[in-house]
């Protein structure tokens, strides 16, 4: 894989990355050799139904990477036979169900790592998605960069012990005694809001 991008990678017009949904549940519920045996039926399905001027791969574990370069199809027509394909067939007996990323190859200076890690994060969006499928955008990655900012700065808040808790009382209209009180949490020294990080 990686040495057919880096000696075309001009021809490269996109890349999918196909992912199975819950594949290492099934997996360890059919075993590891069955498992192997079903990543590599998926994987003649796959090669049935592209372009023959695209290319399949395994990528690892149970993550294909298609290279597409068809001018007469469009990435989301094989992203469509792709669901379609999925739908009909059963594997080990199960219906399985994919979340596919995309990235298109335009940006000057793009090398092999650039376009996995765009692959990566189209389908991390792809998944969480009812339709199961993203296309890469400076917005993802905008939003998937916060979300691990925030994230790795909660550890580091947990660690030294920067939160607080006021409490403020629950009022009844009509007595005007408190009934209660809700207790709200504040992050010391945060530039995050609790509409943010909560």
């Amino acid at each position: 894989l990686h040495e057919d991008m880096a000696s075309n990678l001009s021809s490269v017009r996109e890349l999918l990355l196909v992912n199975i949904e819950n594949f290492m549940n099934f997996n360890n519920l059919i075993g590891f050799q069955r498992g192997n045996e079903v990543l590599y039926e998926i994987g003649q399905q796959l090669s049935a139904i592209i372009p023959v001027q695209d290319t399949i791969y395994r990528y690892y574990s149970d993550k294909f990477i298609i290279i597409h370069r068809s001018e007469h199809l469009t990435a989301e027509d094989v992203v469509e036979d792709i669901f379609t394909m999925f739908k009909k067939c059963e594997f080990a007996g199960v219906r399985l169900n994919p979340y596919i990323g995309s990235t298109i190859n335009t940006r000057p200076g793009n090398t092999f790592e650039d376009l996995i890690k765009e692959l990566e994060i189209a389908s991390q969006a792809a998944k969480a998605l009812s339709y199961k499928y993203s296309p890469y955008s400076d917005k993802l990655y905008q939003d998937f960069h916060d979300s691990a900012e925030i994230e790795m700065s909660l550890k580091k808040a947990v660690e030294m012990q920067e939160w607080s808790v006021f409490y403020q009382p629950k009022m009844n209209v009509s007595s005007t005694s408190a009934i209660g009180a809700e207790a709200l949490i504040r992050w010391k020294n945060s530039k995050y809001s609790p509409a943010v990080f909560i």
